[in-house]
């Protein structure tokens, strides 16, 4: 039944009093109890006289005590009023025999560590742990929560970045010792990187500092060497002093009459500007055809004949001499050459070790030959030592036992 709020006086309880607008269709019975409300408080009233549509007798039993405290909640007792007080966070009011109460969640049999409680729609339910590294994950209206590997990739290692590629998360391996996470910006993948380290840099790659920062100087040229110019960055330089034909095999020209090589070599481009070439060649000769041979040596650079000379009446013996031949081509500029040296013939071994020429008189030399070349050292200069014999013979043979030529360059 309702009854309708009272506003023509306060009720002083207890009292009796007629009420009308009673609508219950049943009508109203004696012991019938309501709540009546008036401009100020509730009053809780029980039916004296029954009826149906007309006016009942009520009486007014009291109004409830006051809570106690904030939160307190007031409920009903066969003729009084009960409290019961603001339970703690996270506590639900159970209805008991008598009395509701707060209590704790019920989460039922069976609750263990890391279980998580969440509420089914028509009680409370318990949600096992999930595994190690998963998500809580609210899956919408009316539908239980889930643990969830969601975005995260499989595969993952010890030391592995997770980072987002702009399609969805990726691991990044661990870099190296050392190295720290840099970012690249926005759209760019991070990189692990060496502090202060900039990107670009590849194999041979030398790091310096420029003055504002650190910088790569490119890898040099094989052989090279990294020279300081003080203040200035550094640069690769070849070397001051370079072996550039370093040559222990044996070459023997041997029954023709054709121009020889003995030995030949290449100087780089630009490697004799400003600088000089000095290069030794030994080995051995015989004449065993029974009469003195006129032979002939020439030293070569580009297309000019540094020195073209004949050594006439190198008389016959059937034991073969040692000869050596040491020379210089200095360099102005790019086309001014000029070179000298010496060349010399031992008289015949004396069973000695190293073919040494113990008779002074029979060393056959030419000294202090000079030249002039006008060839471009700016591109690549051929050199070259050759021979020719006069007569094809067996006989009559030279051999070249060792090439030394080093490269003198300009500071």
């Amino acid at each position: 039944m309702t009854v309708r709020k009272l506003g023509y006086e306060r009720w002083a309880a207890p009292s009796i009093m007629d009420m009308e607008g009673l609508d219950d269709a049943d009508g109203v019975r004696v012991g019938d109890r309501v709540w009546v409300e008036d401009e100020l408080t509730f009053y809780h009233c029980t039916a004296l006289t029954g009826g149906r549509g007309g006016k009942s007798k009520w009486l007014a039993t009291g109004t409830p005590s006051a809570p106690s405290s904030d939160g307190s909640l007031l409920y009903g007792l066969a003729g009084s009023w009960g409290q019961v007080g603001l339970g703690s966070l996270g506590q639900v009011l159970y209805a008991g025999a008598l009395n509701p109460y707060w209590g704790n969640p019920d989460p039922g049999a069976g609750a263990a560590i890391g279980d998580t409680l969440y509420w089914g729609g028509a009680s409370w339910a318990v949600m096992a742990p999930g595994t190690a590294g998963q998500v809580l994950q609210a899956n919408g209206t009316g539908v239980a929560p889930t643990w969830s590997d969601r975005d995260v990739p499989s595969g993952g290692a010890q030391g592995d970045v997770l980072y987002h590629d702009g399609a969805g998360l990726a691991y990044l391996v661990p870099g190296k010792t050392g190295q720290i996470l840099e970012t690249r910006g926005a759209g760019v993948s991070p990189a692990w990187a060496y502090r202060d380290v900039p990107s670009g840099g590849s194999a041979g790659n030398i790091l310096y500092h420029s003055g504002s920062g650190l910088k790569y100087l490119a890898a040099g040229t094989a052989g090279n060497y990294l020279r300081s110019k003080g203040a200035a960055p550094p640069a690769w330089e070849a070397p001051r002093v370079d072996l550039i034909d370093n040559n222990v095999t044996t070459k023997q020209v041997i029954n023709t009459t054709t121009n020889t090589t003995l030995r030949s070599f290449t100087i780089p481009a630009g490697a004799l500007t400003d600088g000089a070439m000095r290069w030794s060649l030994s080995g051995t000769f015989l004449n065993n055809t029974g009469s003195s041979q006129a032979e002939r040596l020439r030293i070569r650079i580009g297309a000019t004949l540094l020195l073209d000379i004949t050594f006439n009446n190198l008389a016959s013996n059937a034991t073969m001499r040692a000869w050596w031949l040491d020379f210089t081509i200095q360099a102005s500029g790019t086309t001014t050459h000029k070179g000298g040296g010496m060349f010399a013939m031992s008289g015949y071994s004396d069973a000695v070790v190293g073919y040494a020429d113990r008779v002074a008189n029979s060393l056959r030399t030419a000294l202090s030959f000079a030249t002039v070349s006008a060839e471009d050292n700016s591109s690549a200069l051929a050199v070259s030592v050759e021979w020719k014999h006069p007569t094809a013979s067996t006989a009559l043979w030279i051999k070249r036992e060792a090439s030394l030529a080093q490269l003198l360059r300009a500071a």
